[in-house]
């Protein structure tokens, strides 16, 4: 059995050469992520005429949104350091507390942080390095400091410890 080519991984490999948890690191990969165009397309054919429109004004929302965070902020992985470049992309912006988890943090500016591809693959997989960890868990004390967790009342202190040991 062929193993991953990723040093040090005893994984067994997943499809041209990596396996599943480091197919991010294949140059064909990597070239279609970072000619990517920012805004993302979306099927359209099985939507109602409401839901295409609630749709499309958060997708402007949203592209407003990360291109004033892109504005004030260094363009470097908050992870990593590796410099992003000048044109923003979709995979660029990583919410440190998961938008599907923590619905109320989805434009919350202290939620967001620039990440490169690979780091954003790598916390997308749940494989957290140390520095994502104390991002993550900052955010958790941030958030909770400044209750915009719990006066909303979409999530208790326990599911946030539960997701913070899940993340550990």
């Amino acid at each position: 059995m062929k193993l991953c080519e990723k040093s040090g991984c005893s994984n067994p490999c997943f499809g041209k050469g990596y396996c599943k948890f480091h197919q991010y690191l294949r140059p064909d990969i990597k070239e279609k992520m970072l000619n990517k165009p920012f805004r993302r397309t979306i099927s359209i054919k099985r939507m109602s005429a409401s839901t295409q429109k609630r749709k499309a004004l958060l997708r402007k929302d949203d592209e407003v949104f990360y291109l004033s965070i892109w504005d004030k902020r260094k363009h470097e992985c908050a992870y990593c350091k590796d410099p992003l470049g000048d044109e923003p992309a979709n995979y660029m912006f990583d919410h440190i507390l998961e938008k599907s988890i923590f619905k109320s943090l989805r434009h919350e500016e202290e939620n967001i942080v620039l990440t490169c591809f690979q780091c954003h693959q790598v916390k997308t997989l749940q494989k957290y390095t140390e520095k994502m960890k104390v991002i993550i868990y900052s955010a958790v004390i941030y958030f909770i400091h400044f209750n915009k967790l719990i006066q909303i009342g979409e999530v208790n202190i326990t599911r946030i410890r539960d997701w913070v040991k899940e993340t550990s």
